[in-house]
């Protein structure tokens, strides 16, 4: 996922950054906000995060130039304001979403990942449906059950889809930061969820990537067992 960050390093620095690269996001940060329009006109990233950023005032300046310059990818907008002078604000300069700050990263990637999917919950990806909201999984309408463990996995894969996620990066957003699972378990779930969607050799949709982990694709036509 790219992500453009208009931003002082008060307001994200590299505790967010870091965050966000730990998520396999690319991030771009611009010096000013016109070279970050230029850059968003040129190649549309996933999602702006607009905080403040010299000439402009706060984040919901920022956004309002973004609209002017008729840029209608998703902005998150970062905040110290009060919880109902932010959602005014935000909807007055036509922004996707804001996020109060502080906050912790966790609370910070998950707004991040919402606002870039306009706050989806079920995905597509190829025959497959994931619908987080909802914990149900289905293989062309017909569903498939899984495990708490495995259906975690197999959502934070789901969201994003043709990244290469290693071990580690795994283990940490689904079992926890604090957790003292080895990495081997990872290969064990990733082995349940081939089982249970029915991945071929005709069909290698959750592909392993010699020595950096795994990479999930669109699935086609499965059969679906167990």
């Amino acid at each position: 996922m790219n992500v453009l960050l208009l931003g002082t390093p008060s307001q994200v620095g590299p505790y967010f950054t870091n965050a966000m690269r730990a998520e396999e996001m690319h991030v771009i940060q611009p010096d000013e906000v016109a070279e970050g329009v230029r850059m968003v006109q040129e190649t549309p990233p996933e999602i702006v995060i607009a905080a403040t950023l010299q000439p402009e005032p706060d984040g919901f300046a920022v956004c309002r130039r973004l609209r002017r310059a008729g840029i209608d990818v998703p902005v998150l907008i970062l905040t110290t304001l009060p919880d109902t002078i932010s959602r005014r604000r935000t909807k007055r300069v036509a922004g996707n979403a804001y996020l109060q700050l502080p906050c912790t990263a966790e609370q910070f990637i998950e707004a991040v990942l919402l606002t870039a999917t306009n706050g989806k919950t079920s995905w597509q990806v190829g025959e497959l449906t994931v619908d987080i909201a909802r914990h149900r999984v289905y293989n062309q309408s017909e569903a498939v059950a899984l495990a708490a463990t495995e259906f975690a996995l197999l959502a934070y894969m789901v969201r994003h889809t043709g990244q290469v996620l290693s071990r580690e990066q795994l283990l940490r957003r689904v079992w926890g930061e604090e957790t003292t699972t080895e990495t081997k378990e990872v290969d064990v779930y990733v082995h349940y969820l081939r089982q249970k969607l029915g991945q071929s050799k005709q069909n290698n949709f959750l592909q392993s990537v010699r020595g950096k982990g795994y990479r999930l694709l669109p699935l086609r036509s499965l059969t679906v067992t167990g």
